[in-house]
């Protein structure tokens, strides 16, 4: 359940990206916004899982926070991985249909 969350969540850049292109006509706004929002998610995947961050900061991250806490910021990275997929198949999609 918690897979599919992540997945509708994704799309929402889809239908905003969506009705952006069908009220202002121009179609590579598809592509561009899909693409933006697959950027945003992965960023947020990556500032989440500590990936961004030297080795001695991320074990002395990992030392000092609970168990709990390392699995609430794992599965944050999940879900926004996961949201990222519809957009990066979409924006992949839509730019080879359009450019």
């Amino acid at each position: 359940m918690f897979c599919m969350k992540a997945i509708y969540f994704g799309c929402i850049g889809i239908v905003v990206a969506l009705i952006t292109a069908f009220f202002t006509v121009d179609f590579t706004y598809l592509y561009k916004i899909t693409g933006a929002a697959a950027l945003l998610c992965v960023a947020l995947a990556g500032l989440t899982s500590g990936a961004f961050v030297s080795g001695q900061q991320y074990g002395r991250n990992i030392h000092s926070e609970t168990k709990q806490t390392r699995q609430e910021r794992y599965g944050m990275m999940l879900f926004s991985l996961k949201a990222a997929v519809p957009n990066i198949c979409s924006a992949i999609l839509f730019y080879l249909l359009i450019a």
